[in-house]
């Protein structure tokens, strides 16, 4: 039975952006692609993290209204880094 958790997580390794210096940490998404998320939460965010069988996973909402009050919150570092267009990839 696949067992779900969300909580006031700490991050397996919280960083710092190499271009801002801001403290993020990356998690996989349910999609299985990696995220920057600003450390600590901020109610500003659209993103939860939940451990799923010891695995922390990343859900991303159109916005903060779906998340319940009792999830911490973290928003995503392309939304408020000030260099983020230079992580983009080209396409």
């Amino acid at each position: 039975m696949k067992q779900v958790y969300r909580y006031q997580m700490e991050p397996d390794k919280v960083t710092n952006c190499e271009k801002c210096r801001r403290p993020i940490f990356f998690v996989k998404t349910v999609k299985g692609k990696l995220i920057p998320l600003d450390y600590p939460p901020n109610a500003k965010g659209n993103v939860t993290v939940s451990n799923e069988n010891g695995v922390n996973v990343a859900h991303v909402y159109k916005n903060n209204a779906a998340i319940k009050d009792q999830w911490p919150i973290y928003l995503c570092h392309f939304a408020s880094c000030p260099a983020a267009a230079h992580f983009r990839k080209k396409k």
